[in-house]
């Protein structure tokens, strides 16, 4: 993170989302039996704090890969709860949000928490989802993203963010259909999906009380020394008037990941995607419309 930005003049957000694609613990005394099995050490995440990092999404298929983990007492519980263990326990300690992860009767709850930013306070409602391919039927899918959108809906704050995965076909589709209904249906303002490790698009859309949110449906990969290299990767921004917290401009922003513990780069993309550009600048962006520009005033 400090060679990638060095002065934070990316990761320069009020809020700072992170799709956090592992475990969280010290030690897992099990691994399920998959391709890749991640955890991350507690560090791990103090470091992304100190970098800017304050919303972490949790919810996705490597937050399982350790079946029988420790938690922060030092007893074996699932790798899912003894992650919420450690998140909770560092969020006692600094100003973040998690969600995702820990026993599944209070994943249908969001996490709501007050920040100062630019002399006002906000209150940010978060919630972290996953739809997987293997599990993901509409038995069980839909009533666990239904009962976390409209917790989301009924929770009193000024700001709601969803944090979407998907892991395959179906899922992805189904995915994208509630990160949509999330704007429209549910109050939301902002959706960060991943899942594809790819560019997925992003879209502004105009909820029932005309107040617009925007979903960027995939990101790519961010950093990790053990991902397959992908030049087709974005960070995602949302600028919002400091006194309505109404959209005014969406930003993304085009980066290269080698596969390297540190190579991690502003790189111009294969697609036809923007070009990096660290300054705002002004484009028409129409609620509804699918956008392949990088920069877009709302106004």
């Amino acid at each position: 993170l400090k060679a990638f930005d060095p002065s934070q003049k990316i990761l320069r957000g009020d809020l700072n989302f992170i799709n956090w694609e592992s475990g969280v613990g010290t030690r897992c005394n099990r691994y399920f039996d998959v391709d890749f099995a991640f955890l991350s050490h507690p560090n791990a995440i103090k470091d992304a704090f100190e970098h800017g990092f304050n919303l972490f999404g949790l919810a996705n298929n490597h937050s399982e890969d350790c079946a029988s983990g420790v938690d922060p007492d030092g007893k074996t519980a699932a790798g899912a709860v003894a992650s919420a263990g450690f998140m909770k326990q560092f969020a006692h300690q600094k100003p973040l949000m998690w969600h995702g992860v820990g026993p599944a009767q209070g994943l249908s709850s969001p996490q709501v928490l007050t920040f100062s930013i630019k002399g006002r306070n906000v209150k940010v409602i978060f919630g972290s989802i996953t739809f997987q391919d293997w599990d993901c039927v509409e038995s069980t899918c839909d009533p666990r993203a239904g009962a976390l959108l409209q917790g989301m809906k009924s929770a009193t704050g000024d700001l709601r963010i969803l944090s979407v995965h998907s892991q395959g076909s179906a899922a992805f589709q189904r995915g994208k259909t509630w990160s949509e209904r999330f704007i429209r249906e549910f109050g939301g303002d902002i959706v960060f999906a991943s899942g594809p490790h790819t560019w997925a698009g992003v879209k502004v859309i105009a909820g029932a009380s005309g107040k617009k949110g925007v979903v960027f449906h995939g990101l790519g990969n961010f950093l990790h020394n053990q991902v397959s290299p992908n030049p087709d990767n974005m960070i995602g921004r949302v600028l919002l008037d400091k006194g309505t917290l109404q959209l005014k401009q969406v930003q993304v922003i085009p980066i290269r990941n080698n596969a390297g513990p540190a190579d991690l780069s502003l790189a111009p993309p294969e697609k036809t995607l923007p070009r990096s550009n660290l300054q705002w600048t002004r484009a028409r962006l129409q609620a509804h419309k699918e956008v392949s520009v990088g920069f877009a005033n709302l106004n």
